[in-house]
């Protein structure tokens, strides 16, 4: 990657390091190896001094202590990958993306009869940068034969800057020169804010200067890709992550006098003076799709339920159990429908944790079949579930059918896909619950901002009932859980 000129142009990838010394080494030689055949140009900075009425020392003589973005010395070559370094004096223009962090290319580079760089044309990454105004009112730069000048590049002209100087007296000169710098290789702190596609971490010293790293800058270097597969290291040592000590002072102390109180309590809290059963439900949209069962077998929190059921998975009788229970090694598979046209849709699969000490107790209790929609019912410590799935809206006559084949259960748990905020779903779902169940379940669990999953259930006075859902990275639904305590148990 890091060897194709073009890479760096379009901005699959960077170089990111932490000091600007090491950045200009990289810079130069990158320009030098992947641009052999291309003219080199340097473009000299033009400095005056401004607050000195006698003394003025040579520049030779001064270190400089802010630059303002622009380097005494511009070396660049024409497809050479470059950055703006500050932003325009002008507020329109700013505003149009001429901007301090802006990456694009060299396209051309227009010169004087006596070979000055006056111009440097720039093809910017982002199209929109310039399309307001800058590039209508820039247009006059451009030279009339100009046939081979890229139409989308801008022209960038030098411009002027403060610069302050370290000495007893702080003088300061003022710079005219382009406000560019080469962009194979950037500082952790010019790239904060940027999402890169390719990322090369370079935190070790260079030969001129020992590695300069502050606080932070490693977690901003390696959060500028979204996969971890498109992050490189050069090196890795433990002092490249420096935490700012006040920080973590005042996080733990705030995690001592002000605790965090989640909205949510995962599966593994008690909530309850003694549990009876933990029974979830997940419409997992195609257990072998995308990897959803991987995921499923590895959620930490769903592990603690005793007995889990996926609906809508999808599976025929062509693909074996023993091939699911080879993935779901965290589960032991207990019951299994399948739609009997051979499809693959609808479908339930009823699983328990290998943690559970509870799924002994279980037992299949019965069936329902229709065209558009499956049942599959177990008993377990004492409790009646029956987990249900419908692949599309049931009506009323259908919900019927529903509320007959499964009002034996103390809870009904499923996608219905009824929404209780329209009037004839709810009228639906009053009838799956008949005189002595309600709907349990108040919560959007969908990514639609919809609930079509319920638990519909019966609150008795000798246990007490809890339930939730949980957000998953599967499928649009959210996971449904009920929580059932033991007889005479009450919440913590």
């Amino acid at each position: 990657m890091e060897k194709s000129n073009e890479n760096f142009n379009t901005g699959k990838i960077a170089i990111l390091v932490t000091t600007n010394s090491k950045k200009d080494g990289i810079n130069l030689r990158k320009l030098r190896a992947l641009l052999p055949d291309e003219e080199e140009h340097t473009c000299l900075s033009v400095d005056k001094i401004k607050n000195a009425n006698t003394y003025k020392p040579a520049l030779g003589t001064v270190s400089f202590h802010k630059k303002k973005g622009m380097v005494q010395n511009l070396i660049i070559r024409n497809k050479a990958p470059v950055i703006i370094t500050t932003n325009h004096s002008k507020g329109r223009y700013k505003e149009d993306g001429i901007s301090n962090g802006s990456r694009g290319y060299i396209d051309y580079i227009q010169t004087d009869k006596d070979g000055k760089v006056t111009i440097i044309w720039v093809v910017f990454r982002d199209e929109k940068i310039g399309s307001k105004c800058y590039k209508r009112e820039t247009r006059k730069y451009r030279p009339k034969e100009g046939n081979y000048i890229d139409p989308k590049a801008l022209p960038i002209l030098p411009t002027y800057g403060e610069i302050e100087v370290k000495d007893r007296i702080g003088h300061t000169y003022t710079r005219y020169q382009f406000a560019l710098s080469l962009a194979y290789a950037m500082t952790v702190h010019k790239c904060q804010g940027q999402t890169m596609d390719e990322v090369i971490i370079d935190f070790d010293r260079d030969e001129n200067s020992k590695a300069f790293i502050t606080y932070g800058s490693f977690y901003v270097a390696i959060t500028r890709v979204t996969n971890g597969s498109k992050l490189w290291l050069r090196n890795f040592d433990i002092a490249f992550i420096k935490t700012d000590p006040l920080i973590s002072y005042n996080i733990n102390t705030m995690r001592d006098h002000y605790p965090y109180i989640m909205k949510k309590r995962y599966l593994r809290e008690d909530i309850f003076t003694e549990e009876s059963v933990k029974v979830g439900y997940l419409n997992i949209n195609g257990l072998l799709t995308g990897y959803h069962a991987e995921y499923v077998n590895g959620d930490y929190n769903l592990q603690n339920l005793d007995l889990l059921a996926l609906a809508e998975t999808h599976l025929t009788k062509d693909i074996a159990t023993e091939t699911i229970q080879n993935i779901m090694t965290n589960w032991e598979i207990l019951d299994r429908l399948d739609a009997r046209d051979g499809k693959h849709h609808m479908g339930i699969l009823l699983l328990g944790s290998c943690r559970s000490k509870k799924i002994k107790t279980h037992k299949k209790v019965d069936y329902l079949e229709m065209p558009t929609a499956q049942s599959l019912s177990a008993k377990i410590e004492g409790h009646k579930f029956s987990f249900i799935y419908c692949s599309r809206t049931p009506n009323m006559e259908e919900a019927k059918t529903i509320a007959k084949a499964t009002g034996f259960a103390d809870f009904l748990m499923g996608d219905l896909n009824l929404n209780p905020e329209n009037l004839d779903d709810k009228k639906k779902l009053d009838t799956l619950c008949g005189k002595k169940k309600e709907l349990l379940l108040h919560e959007i669990t969908t990514k639609q901002k919809v609930q079509l999953d319920h638990i519909i259930g019966t609150k008795k006075n000798k246990y007490k009932v809890e339930v939730t859902s949980y957000k998953n990275f599967t499928s649009d639904h959210h996971s449904i859980v009920t929580r059932v305590s033991a007889n005479g148990a009450d919440f913590i």
